[in-house]
């Protein structure tokens, strides 16, 4: 009935149920109890011992695959199935007695509805895995033809477009005695694509899987022997994350840096960027090199290793298109720092915003421009776009000078913020901008924004301001000159946003910049999450750099020239 009556499937899995947890805490307590139990009769040497033996060893299987699979990265529902059999069993067991059999039926019955839930869920949640999800039984209608090893094999549309369009580039685009690189848990595409590795260690780089010294070796052997195409699966900042506060004490594991390395590597050697494929929740990337030699294209950066000791550099417009790319192309970034080492002028080239509003890629490390500028910033749109489109990461020591911004919902720095992490600190704009709403900082930013200013001509339909939109988590010490915003509705939409205004003539004057330095320690320690958290370790923070009144008539970073 389930399979003909999708929402009665949906109703019967949208029951009230139990987590994997709740049995844990069940049988874990039980396990002990029994334990000490036959112990007890044992040293008593009482008759029944065998009996609470049994029901330690069922508790302990249980137990033990618990305890396993919640270290290797917790409990899933289908782990759970010793635990509940365990209770069942026990619940049964106690009401043999004559008088309690009735409430047998009862339990049964129950039984019987937890495994119909089970079945449900199943269909309307077939996969689920940090993230990666798959479509509703439902939804899995389409035979995948074009692959062989899954021709008999059902997936939603999206999915079969998937297997079948990366299949048909690698194995046109590789031929079969050239190699192929699958990253980080994806091996089943060497057999899809009849394809061979380049004979690294690590089939599976993942990391209750392959130990990071194994992955690093492979890193070695990829140099030696590159392969013809990189197909990388494209996983989550925050389960790097995860993965290595749990098991690396929030070190930097072999999986991130091999991840790192593949980015790195495809950039600088010549891979062309055939695509992002995505279905659902999961995106996968893939380059091929398509002219068999090592280009050299130019290098991303200067140096570094993304730390925040030694970030990655980067001093060039061309360097900066190429940032841009990366991200729009799906490197994030997440965890790591960049770090801009002079001006840069754009020279009023058209240039895609890093982080597309319209894409699904975002940055989400730090960059940190140093109290350096980027000139002539020029975005034509129809869209919403800034600097950066959308940004799940931080912005420091950043000025825009000149240019301009024309979109729907706009901002200089950022448009919009990937979640509420994202934070702008200590930049300021000087650019024209025009949209429905725009921003001189940001537009619709759920992060935080703090010491900053804009004095550009800012045009909005709705609404021009240093803030456009009022959806800010945190905002401190944040300075518009009213006097270069016109809007043709006066919408009010920054009304409880603190945000202070100042004419030009105090701008120029040189208390604008004295009172943003005099917010620089505050803002340096209340507002500075290197991660998210509330660590406010200044050692993991980023300098925020002094003003000075600038010769152009407002305040600027006070570097060397």
């Amino acid at each position: 009935m389930a399979v003909r009556h999708k929402d009665m499937a949906v109703a019967i899995s949208d029951w009230k149920s139990v987590t994997p947890y709740f049995f844990f805490e069940i049988v874990f307590p039980a396990f002990l109890l029994f334990g000490f139990w036959f112990l007890y009769n044992i040293i008593k040497k009482q008759q029944n011992a065998e009996t609470f033996l049994l029901w330690f060893t069922l508790a302990g299987s249980y137990v033990a695959i618990s305890w396993g699979c919640g270290n290797s990265g917790g409990l899933a529902e289908g782990q759970a199935t010793t635990g509940v059999a365990f209770v069942v069993a026990f619940i049964l067991y106690g009401l043999s007695y004559q008088w309690l059999q009735i409430l047998q039926v009862v339990a049964v019955v129950a039984c019987i509805g937890l495994t119909i839930q089970s079945c449900t869920k199943k269909m309307v949640n077939t996969y689920n895995w940090w993230g990666a999800d798959e479509a509703d039984f439902w939804a899995s209608e389409n035979n995948i033809g074009d692959v062989p090893l899954l021709s008999k094999i059902r997936a939603s549309t999206d999915t079969k477009a998937v297997y079948e369009e990366i299949c048909k580039e690698i194995t046109e685009g590789v031929q079969e005695d050239e190699t192929i690189y699958c990253f980080p848990q994806i091996p089943i595409f060497y057999s899809l694509c009849d394809r061979w590795d380049p004979g690294v260690r690590s089939k599976v780089e993942w990391f209750d899987v392959s130990t990071d010294e194994a992955v690093e070796a492979d890193i070695d052997i990829l140099k030696e022997s590159p392969p013809k195409a990189i197909l990388m699966y494209n996983v989550g900042d925050d389960v790097y994350e995860a993965h290595e506060s749990a098991f690396r004490k929030g070190q930097a594991s072999g999986t991130r840096k091999m991840r790192d390395f593949l980015y790195d590597f495809a950039y600088a050697n010549g891979y062309e960027f055939i695509g992002n494929y995505t279905t659902g929740n999961n995106e996968l990337t893939l380059w091929i090199q398509k002219d068999n030699r090592n280009v050299n294209l130019i290098d991303a950066f200067d140096g570094g290793d993304g730390t925040i000791d030694n970030p990655y550099k980067l001093h060039t417009a061309e360097q900066l298109r190429l940032f841009s790319k990366m991200v729009n192309e799906g490197r994030t970034f997440g965890g790591q720092y960049i770090e801009q080492t002079a001006d840069i002028d754009l020279a009023n080239q058209d240039f895609t915003p890093i982080g597309e509003y319209s894409g699904n890629n975002y940055f989400c490390g730090t960059y940190n421009a140093a109290g350096h500028v980027i000139r002539n910033l020029k975005i034509e749109t129809n869209d919403n776009a800034a600097l950066f489109g959308r940004l799940g990461g931080k912005v420091y020591n950043l000025g825009i000078e000149g240019g301009n911004i024309t979109g729907a919902y706009i901002g200089g720095i950022a448009s919009h913020a990937v979640k509420d992490t994202a934070a702008i600190i200590n930049c300021y704009t000087d650019i024209s901008m025009d949209g429905i709403r725009a921003g001189g900082i940001a537009d619709n930013f759920v992060g935080t924004v703090g010491n900053c200013f804009s004095v550009g001509l800012i045009h909005g339909t709705d609404s021009a301001d240093v803030l456009s939109f009022n959806q800010y988590k945190e905002v401190q010490s944040v300075y518009s000159v009213k006097e270069k915003n016109s809007q043709d509705f006066d919408t009010q939409s920054t009304d409880d946003v603190r945000i202070t205004y100042c004419t030009e003539e105090t701008m120029k004057n040189g208390m604008l910049a004295q009172r943003l330095n005099d917010s620089i320690y505050s803002i340096g320690t209340e507002l500075q999450k290197s991660d998210g958290t509330e660590d406010n370790d200044q050692e993991t923070t980023i300098e925020l750099v002094r003003w000075k009144q600038g010769t152009d008539g407002h305040p600027v970073f006070d570097v060397p020239s």
